[in-house]
């Protein structure tokens, strides 16, 4: 299984020094027995340094600059068991190798949008398909990830004026994508201010692109009498 490592929370808060994200690191764990309690239990295999400095980007920050992932997806058959993750804070999707214990940067997201802070990730069962949400940027992206070192990009779409995408989820049939609007907003304690426009679209999914859904959106603006909500997680029955 690969994982990476987690935001700190207090690095985001106003009262805390330092960089808001400062996670740059992924871990690869073995799964074994866990001979004390005979449990399933994880072991840590390597760590896996990012970092998009290797001449991909001709303007690319300086080495100590983290690549800010949260998220990673295993590309499923894959013989390598390699992985995809995308950096925020440095624009770059990255190829993980979780064998060797490598990553490279195969995309720059600053062909869409400079700073758009690529997000979370879904992949078709298939391997063949990666959705990335740009928060930032107000769009989710589409790749063809048939070659896995040449991601292409089939559709960027954008939900709308306002827009966050943050969560998304694919359909069971894999026909449609869930985009839920909203990402994190600190109010006046900290430094994170990415509102939305907290509704949850729909997206058309086809082999070749992706399409907002005209007859689906539910508004939290609106949807509750106690008022406004923000929406965030969504699970699919």
């Amino acid at each position: 299984m690969v994982s990476e490592e987690q935001e700190f929370v207090g690095a985001g808060l106003r009262p805390a020094p330092g960089r808001g994200f400062s996670i740059h690191d992924f871990f690869y764990f073995r799964r074994g027995e866990d001979p004390a309690g005979g449990r399933r239990a994880r072991r840590l295999i390597r760590t896996i340094k990012l970092s998009n400095t290797s001449g991909h980007f001709s303007d690319a920050p300086p080495p100590e600059t983290p690549a800010g992932t949260i998220d990673v997806k295993l590309i499923p058959g894959d013989p390598r068991h390699r992985a995809y993750s995308a950096g925020m804070t440095d624009d770059a999707l990255y190829l993980v190798d979780t064998q060797l214990g490598t990553a490279r940067v195969v995309f720059d997201f600053g062909r869409i949008a400079r700073g758009g802070w690529p997000q979370l990730m879904r992949m078709t069962r298939d391997g063949d398909r990666l959705f990335v949400s740009m928060n930032l940027a107000g769009k989710v992206v589409m790749f063809d990830t048939t070659q896995p070192r040449r991601p292409r990009v089939l559709k960027a779409i954008d939900p709308g004026p306002n827009s966050g995408p943050h969560y998304i989820a694919l359909t069971r049939d894999e026909k449609r994508l869930v985009i839920s609007d909203y990402f994190l907003n600190e109010d006046e304690f900290g430094k994170v201010h990415a509102e939305g426009d907290h509704k949850i679209h729909v997206a058309r999914v086809s082999s070749s692109g992706l399409s907002l859904d005209p007859c689906f959106e539910v508004d939290f603006n609106t949807a509750f009498a106690t008022g406004p909500a923000r929406p965030h997680g969504v699970a699919i029955k």
